[in-house]
């Protein structure tokens, strides 16, 4: 089993998909993704002992599920509200994160993320510039998700 750091857009990717599958090609937030996307990270995210992420993310992804269609929202807050209760969420003081010097590209939200990430638990992100600037603190802090490719842990 393992433990991973998610990112707001895989955040999102898996609670539309755990919501309604076919909601994921009709999500307009999740245009680079599938339905195949969301069953690889699902596979992956339902057999993690632990998903970590920070409460930045979780208003992004928040934001970012919003733009569903408004029938589907009930079911979409409420597959957020398991997702709260199902994560483990890290406090990272948004001093602490702007101080890092990727801030001025990634932004408050991905590098509060940078400060959670591990060896034991690695980011999982399908934004190329987080990927990189956790990969260059440690290669194996960060998991890129590319479309149909397997995670490799």
């Amino acid at each position: 089993m393992a433990s991973y750091v998610v990112d707001a857009n895989l955040l999102t990717l898996w609670v539309v998909g755990s919501t309604q599958r076919d909601l994921v090609e009709r999500h307009r937030r999740l245009s680079d993704f599938s339905v195949a996307d969301y069953d690889r990270l699902a596979g992956a995210l339902n057999d993690a002992d632990q998903i970590f992420t920070t409460p930045n993310a979780l208003t992004e992804m928040s934001n970012l599920v919003s733009y569903g269609r408004s029938g589907d929202r009930a079911r979409l807050v409420d597959a957020m509200r398991q997702l709260v209760a199902d994560c483990v969420e890290v406090v990272v003081p948004s001093i602490d994160a702007a101080r890092r010097p990727e801030f001025a590209w990634l932004g408050l939200s991905d590098v509060a993320l940078l400060d959670v990430c591990t060896r034991t638990r690695p980011l999982l992100t399908a934004d190329r510039m987080l990927f990189l600037a956790a990969a260059s603190d440690d290669p194996a802090s960060a998991l890129y998700f590319v479309q149909s490719q397997p995670i490799n842990t």
